[in-house]
C-alpha cells in the first residue's frame, strides 16, 4: 500500500469458501454494478454484458478458467491528505 501512497497497512485476499458476510455482500452488490457496468459499455458501444446475476457471472469466469474469487479488504494504518 505504501508503494502507491495509500498510507501503511496490508490487503487481505479472500478463498472459497467465503466468510458469509462477504458472500452476502458480493451477492447483493452484484446486480446493480453490473446494471452500472452495462450501462457504461452500452455508452462506449460494447457489445459484450455482464450477466444480471452473480452465479451467472461466476459460471462464465469458470470458463476462462478464472476461479479465483477477488474480494480483498485493506487495513490502513494512516491514509494520506491529498
Amino acid at each position: 500500500m505504501t508503494r502507491y501512497r495509500f498510507g501503511n497497512g496490508e490487503y487481505k485476499y479472500f478463498s472459497y469458501p467465503l466468510p458469509e458476510v462477504i458472500q452476502s455482500l458480493r451477492e447483493s452488490f452484484y446486480p446493480e454494478l453490473a446494471k452500472t457496468a452495462n450501462r457504461w459499455l452500452g455508452y462506449l458501444k460494447k457489445p459484450e454484458l455482464f450477466p444480471d446475476n452473480l452465479q451467472d457471472f461466476l459460471k462464465t469466469c469458470e470458463e476462462y478458467e478464472q476461479t479465483r474469487p477477488t474480494p480483498l479488504t485493506s487495513f490502513s494504518r494512516s491514509l494520506p491528505l491529498l
